[in-house]
């Protein structure tokens, strides 16, 4: 993969997650009502390819410096991209222990059980300077009990995750030696991905090259064919 293969690659991901967020913000000035999940699925899903992506190896742990591609750097990626880049658009990021709470609070929480877990309040309607605050909750004001939470407004998760691309684009995408790095590494992660007549119970259909022209460019081969290459055509890469 070249340079300007990997940035039109990471411009179309981007452009995917942009056209995401800004399809809620249509639907709430529409009036339909948009839960805090979509908005923390988002920012998690951009976090995680761009973090995993990027992270230098020398942040790594020895066992992820020894696998190729994407592998095994999700959780220290998005970390440090939450850190670096986040932590441009909004200095709390960088506080101690708030990439923690991101990831594996918000992120792994939704991804893996469906709901944050415990000691989080999330939502998008509350004020936004409660975002990433610490507030005590109480029934009434004459209840001394109160519960200790941490507020997160997804939607301006989400909103700052959109905002930290273009740094990241900057910063990364447009500068060697970092985008000869990512270029190899997401290389070997495209390319991993196994043949797909190995070991699936599926159907299989007989197809020409015509039926994805309108997609696809092929130098030789179809999308079902190993050993073929296939390429989205000029006009579905999305420019930034």
């Amino acid at each position: 993969m070249t340079r300007e293969e990997l940035r039109k690659y990471v411009h179309q991901i981007i452009g995917y997650l942009k056209a995401d967020f800004h399809s809620y913000e249509e639907a709430r000035e529409k009036r339909v009502k948009i839960g805090a999940g979509p908005y923390l699925l988002t920012a998690s899903s951009g976090i995680d390819f761009l973090g995993s992506l990027a992270i230098p190896k020398e942040e790594l742990p020895e066992y992820a410096k020894q696998s190729k591609g994407l592998e095994r750097k999700s959780t220290t990626g998005s970390k440090w991209y939450i850190r670096t880049y986040l932590g441009v658009v909004r200095s709390v990021y960088s506080s101690a222990s708030v990439d923690d709470l991101i990831y594996k609070t918000l992120r792994c929480g939704q991804v893996h059980e469906g709901i944050v877990k415990r000691g989080v309040l999330i939502g998008t309607e509350m004020p936004n300077n409660y975002h990433l605050s610490i507030l005590d909750v109480r029934e009434s004001s004459d209840d001394d009990q109160t519960i200790r939470l941490v507020c997160v407004n997804t939607r301006i998760l989400a909103q700052d995750f959109i905002s930290s691309t273009a740094h990241f684009v900057k910063d990364m995408v447009g500068q060697d030696p970092f985008a000869s790095e990512m270029a190899s590494r997401l290389s070997d992660h495209l390319s991993a991905i196994p043949d797909p007549s190995q070991g699936l119970a599926l159907a299989k259909h007989e197809v020409d090259d015509d039926a994805f022209s309108a997609i696809y460019e092929f130098s030789s081969g179809s999308p079902d064919n190993p050993s073929g290459s296939y390429s989205l055509k000029p006009a579905f890469w999305e420019e930034a």
